[in-house]
């Protein structure tokens, strides 16, 4: 499991935290490298022969003793290696073959390679753009290799999409939502020793082919002491579309989900994680994604792809897949303190209580809540951690494609104050208007006092459904569904009965739905008002309402109601026609009102 040349997968690049940076787990380099001079062998496309015990312990002790420092890396190794072989004597075809070996195990000697290697993909497109810089020495072609579950880190660890010479390329057409790893080489053809010169691999950023990231993370990042959201809420609410969140902070004293009525879970663990399989059909969603399977780390962090017991909280441990981090350090059940776990009827909850970080008794109790329609609460309400043996903690969301490029340390304690805020003072909190833009204008919601750009103001149309089809007032075009955009009927109110024409499915009072009005043939007495506001729609002298009493088209002038003259007597037939004169003439005058 250790690595046998410096790019292998298995290495660490472990942070000085772990291991004073992998000393011993990456020792695996320079233990191949000492058998291949050794013994010899073939190795990495590369023929070595062997030197014997004695030269090459000889040659290991004079950069040890005399050359290397405390601080050597590898690729000093590298330069005080061809040092000491030049203090030993060596010939140059031993320094040759020390040269062979050296750059079959990767720790120097190879070409320059390209550098600044990006991927990029568009929302819902099934093609990635990779790019690169090549390097400024002359050199054969680029080869682009990819792979689906890590970083290629030699032209044959994965598959070669490209070679040539240019700085681009487009892989595609791919599945939509597969992960995809790219890593550009730059080959420089055939080296001094006649074997095939590629430089070391660059690797791109993962991306998911046809998914954007959000554009920001959410995620925060305390340095030791800097902690500073004790007796605090923290809720994350999606955004109707769900890969972009709005957060907002509240003070609070208690936690939301009483923790002793759920189970003890990883009691005396430290650095376990737990799979939870949800009951009963439920899921959380993240960044858009539902999952019924989730993985609980004792660590302060719940992941989504794979179980994971990292205890060294750093950015690219938090972004390396979905991960929702409240309180990512080395946290040690094994020395005291509960976990619990809670699946309610709305939601799951994971609940630390008084549990210590690593090597101190700094205790911490803290509280994740995770919403089957989304929402994700952290509570914080004891946190002692300093911080210093990982040297940061971690909170916030991961969309799992590594750290973000460009990425920007977010301020969890200057969020929202206050989860009822309301940015633009339109009655309706940000929380529920969230971050889309429906109309279009470049505002979003939670900014925007008329978010569905139908020149009524969300004050007025309000965070109700009239309609009830499930699109609140404010967002919604027709709020009342008649089919006549609210943009049209406006807020006014034709027929003065006290609701708005928006609002009102028969706004001119005629006994006639503005559905059946606007359905019909548009103004058909050329008067300029619509069917729906007006109440002789065919302008021959009688109402819409009278003509529909009986039986006639109020949309045909030809068409005349059949007053019952010949069977009734004369006096009530112009009784009639007299009642429906006058209000007729209300009716007029009403309309005229200002």
């Amino acid at each position: 499991g250790d690595p046998d040349r410096a790019y292998s997968p298995n290495r660490c690049n472990c942070p000085i935290e772990f291991d004073n940076g992998g000393v011993h787990s990456d020792s695996g380099v320079l233990n191949k490298l000492a058998y291949l001079l050794t013994d010899g062998g073939a190795f990495n496309g590369r023929g070595i022969f062997s030197m014997g015990v004695s030269k090459v312990a000889d040659l290991l002790y004079e950069a040890q003793v005399n050359l290397l420092t405390q601080s050597s890396d590898y690729a000093d190794l590298y330069t005080q290696l061809n040092q000491a072989a030049i203090n030993l004597s060596w010939l140059q075809t031993e320094r040759d073959n020390l040269e062979e070996a050296m750059r079959a195990v990767e720790i120097g000697g190879l070409p320059d390679g390209p550098t600044g290697a990006m991927a990029a993909t568009v929302e819902g497109d099934p093609n990635v753009t990779v790019s690169w810089t090549n390097p400024a020495k002359v050199f054969v072609s680029a080869v682009v290799v990819r792979r689906t579950d890590r970083s290629p880190t030699s032209i044959s660890d994965g598959t070669v999409v490209h070679t040539g010479a240019g700085t681009s390329f487009v892989d595609g057409p791919l599945a939509i939502g597969t992960t995809v790893y790219y890593s550009v080489f730059a080959y420089h053809g055939f080296d001094e020793f006649g074997t095939a010169y590629y430089s070391a691999p660059v690797a791109a950023p993962r991306v998911t082919v046809g998914v954007v990231p959000p554009d920001d993370a959410l995620t925060e990042e305390w340095a030791p002491g800097a902690f500073d959201i004790v007796n605090t809420r923290v809720t994350y609410l999606p955004a109707p579309n769900s890969d972009r969140y709005i957060v907002c902070t509240e003070p609070s004293t208690s936690l939301g989900t009483n923790p002793l009525t759920g189970i003890v879970i990883l009691a005396g663990v430290d650095d376990g994680a737990l799979t939870v399989n949800l009951s009963g059909g439920n899921t959380v969603p993240l960044y858009g994604t539902e999952y019924s399977t989730l993985y609980i780390g004792t660590n302060g962090y719940v992941t989504f792809e794979t179980p994971d017991t990292n205890f060294i909280p750093s950015l690219p441990a938090h972004f390396d897949q979905r991960r929702i981090s409240i309180l990512f350090d080395d946290l040690d059940l094994s020395a005291g303190g509960f976990m619990f776990l809670n699946e309610e009827a709305d939601r799951i909850a994971i609940t630390w209580i008084n549990v210590p970080e690593f090597g101190t008794t700094n205790l911490n109790s803290v509280q994740l809540e995770l919403f089957y329609d989304g929402m994700i609460v952290m509570t914080y309400r004891r946190v002692q951690a300093a911080f210093a043996f990982a040297g940061a903690g971690i909170a916030g969301l991961s969309f799992g494609v590594d750290t973000p490029p460009g990425f920007l340390i977010h301020d969890l304690s200057s969020a929202i104050a206050g989860c009822s805020a309301d940015s633009d003072g339109d009655g309706i909190t940000d929380f529920e208007e969230g971050l889309d833009d429906p109309d279009g204008d470049g505002i979003p919601n939670n900014a925007d006092t008329d978010s569905d750009g139908d020149g009524i103001d969300d004050i007025v149309e309000g965070n109700v459904d009239s309609d009830g089809d499930g699109t609140p007032d404010f967002l919604d075009n027709d709020s009342d569904n008649d089919g006549i955009d609210d943009i049209v009927e406006g807020n006014i109110d034709s027929d003065g009965d006290g609701t708005p024409d928006f609002l009102d499915n028969d706004s001119d009072n005629d006994g006639i739905d503005d559905a059946t009005e606007a359905a019909a043939t548009p103004d058909p007495d050329g008067d300029t008002i619509p069917n729906w506001l007006d109440t002789d729609s065919d302008g021959d002298g009688f109402s819409d309402e009278l003509e529909t009493a009986f039986g006639s088209d109020p949309y045909d002038a030809a068409a005349f109601p059949a007053l019952p003259l010949a069977e009734a007597p004369v006096g009530v037939a112009l009784a009639l026609l007299g009642i429906w004169g006058i209000r007729r003439t209300r009716r007029a005058r009403r309309r005229l009102d200002p």
